[in-house]
């Protein structure tokens, strides 16, 4: 069967029936598939959106939480630091007690103080009056010390404020720099400034504190004023927020966290009130591995989905094509169909492949039929033909052979006689009949001609019977069938008045309705047997030509269904004087064509 229908799907190409159920699954497969993976997608997107929001939340407290603790402690270190007789004396050089042993306590403090807060990179106090730099390790005269960054990389009329950036702190000894937080804070000693106290956080282990969070995501420590206080980017610390051209969290109702998806990303905000700060989380939407994944997928079910679709559109159509071929078959080659060969092995393969085929089937046998009776009625019509060239031919001869005959007995007896009139009305029948231009011929010549022959049978029977005539006057123009009396009349004289052996009255009569014309011809003669009536029907209702002594009834009768129509033609019945009564009935055609 493959190779059968691979060779119709070569021949119709891409317009065969394989690639237009190929199409077909496609649309059924591909399609359901594509709005279940954007259904799939959409529900996912929601429930990820949640999840990320709920991630958000837990790891804003969590970054919240760690911020605070920092910089509580780091508020506490300052007050301490700050408020320490030791370094207020240090600052002011009020000496209750040795300078040396108050340098070395306030350095021993700064120490400890760095080794008990791992975030904690240094320390520093530094000293207006003295230009000296008190550090946990390292102490020494400006412009010796060797982080003078946090005077030179802030500008110096902002001192007075509490400032916080970013910065990199060299390494003592020629070590690699360090990558810090600096918060810088003023000392005030009855009301002058007095020195500045620095603290260096380190971002590497404020980072792993404060953000533990992906590489891609970013997040932001802001305090009331809007500065960034701590970003895992380090570009935004100590900027304003505004500048750092950031989207902000769309915050809905009174809550303290809110979660917004702009410009292809996550923004999450939660808000501490007492510490008024505000804490922010960006994370890409595209950023997920389960994005790729859910892309990856719907790719693969395109693909399985395409593969499938092809597969199965062949099986479905070589299926297809078993019922295909069979009809494509019966087209090709009718002859080989039967009907019901398939309906025949059971209602279940019966389908409507099977039913067209039948019908071909059915089909092509009423064609042989129509062909064995074209067959048939050709082989009548060249019997007719045959008929009609013999009885043409002779009424040739006949009629140049009376008009001899009737110029020799006139030129024998020098007058007119009964052989010279029928002689003479025989020939006017000859040339009546030999005259083919009209078939259809007005009823009152039909009459003419029908009154010539009576006087040749009068004069042949010895006046035998009577002619009686009942000619309606709106019937004369009627144009009739030629000839169409004649045999009628005939019958009637062969069949009716001589087998009575007695005198006996013919009757011809036409009638007319609105459309129809009647002609009736009846005689009184010895009539027809019921057996024989019922023959002379039969004959009526027969297409085949006969070459008998019924022929005037039979082709008068045919003559008339061909030209008019099968509701036309001859009846035949028994007569109310006795003998047999023949009925014609035609419709009015008063100026009929003549063909």
């Amino acid at each position: 069967m493959f190779p059968r229908a691979w060779t119709y799907i070569k021949n119709f190409r891409f317009q065969s029936v394989f690639f237009k159920y190929v199409r077909l699954i496609l649309c059924i497969i591909i399609v359901p598939i594509l709005l279940i993976n954007v259904c799939v997608f959409f529900i996912y997107s929601q429930i990820n959106e949640k999840d990320t929001a709920s991630s958000h939340l837990q790891t804003l407290a969590q970054s919240m939480n760690a911020a605070n603790l920092v910089f509580q402690e780091v508020d506490n270190l300052r007050r301490s630091i700050t408020g320490n007789p030791t370094v207020l004396r240090v600052l002011s050089n009020e000496t209750g007690t040795s300078p040396m042993e108050d340098l070395q306590s306030f350095a021993f403090s700064l120490a400890e103080t760095v080794s008990t807060h791992p975030y904690l990179q240094s320390v520093y106090v530094y000293n207006y009056a003295t230009n000296y730099c008190h550090a946990s390790k390292n102490s020494a005269f400006f412009p010796m010390f060797y982080d003078p960054g946090f005077l030179e990389q802030k500008n110096d009329s902002k001192v007075s404020e509490i400032g916080i950036w970013n910065r990199e702190v060299p390494a003592f000894g020629g070590a690699a720099s360090v990558s810090v937080l600096t918060v810088r804070s003023p000392i005030y000693i009855h009301d002058q400034l007095a020195g500045l106290f620095i603290i260096n956080l380190s971002l590497q282990e404020l980072t792993n504190l404060i953000a533990p969070i992906e590489t891609d995501e970013t997040l932001l420590l802001v305090d009331e004023n809007g500065q960034v206080l701590f970003s895992s980017s380090v570009d935004y610390i100590g900027k304003m927020f505004a500048d750092t051209y950031l989207p902000a969290a769309k915050v809905q109702g009174n809550t303290s966290f809110s979660f917004c998806r702009q410009n292809g990303s996550y923004i999450s905000c939660l808000s501490d009130t007492n510490n008024r700060r505000q804490c922010y989380l960006y994370t890409p939407v595209s950023s997920g591995k389960a994005s790729s994944m859910l892309g990856l997928s719907a790719l693969l079910f395109i693909v399985i989905s395409v593969l499938g679709s092809l597969i199965l559109s062949f099986l479905i159509t070589t299926k297809f094509y078993q019922s295909l071929i069979r009809l494509i078959q019966a087209v090709q080659f009718p002859d080989t169909a039967e009907p019901g060969a398939d309906s025949s092995s059971g209602a279940s393969d019966y389908n409507e492949f099977t039913y067209i085929t039948d019908n071909i089937a059915k089909i092509t046998d009423k064609n042989k039929e129509f062909e064995k009776k074209l067959m048939e009625q050709l082989e009548k019509l060249k019997k007719s033909q045959s008929i009609a060239l013999q009885t043409q031919m002779n009424p040739h001869f006949l009629f140049n052979t009376l008009q001899a005959v009737n110029l020799m007995t006139i030129g024998t007896f020098k007058e007119d006689n009964k052989i010279t009139q029928i002689v003479a009305l025989l020939a006017d029948l000859l040339h009546y009949m030999l005259d083919t231009k009209t078939i259809l011929v007005p009823l009152e010549q039909e009459i003419e001609l029908t009154e010539k022959y009576l006087k040749i049978q009068n004069i042949k029977y010895c006046d035998q019977f009577m002619i009686h005539w009942d000619i309606a006057e709106n019937t004369a123009k009627c144009r009739v069938i030629k000839l169409i009396l004649q045999p009628i009349v005939e019958n009637a004289i062969l069949h009716g008045i001589l087998p009575a052996k007695r005198p006996g009255n013919i009757w011809i009569s036409s009638k007319r309705t609105k459309e129809l014309l009647y002609l009736t011809i009846e005689d009184d003669g010895a009539g027809i047997p019921d057996a024989q009536l019922h023959e002379y029907q039969k004959y009526l209702g027969d297409s085949t030509i006969r070459e008998s002594e019924h022929l005037g009834l039979t082709n008068t009768h045919q003559r008339i269904q061909l030209i008019f129509g099968k509701e036309y033609g001859l009846t035949l019945k028994k007569g109310s004087a006795g003998g047999t009564k023949v009925e014609l009935k035609m419709p009015v055609t008063e100026l009929a064509k003549e063909t």
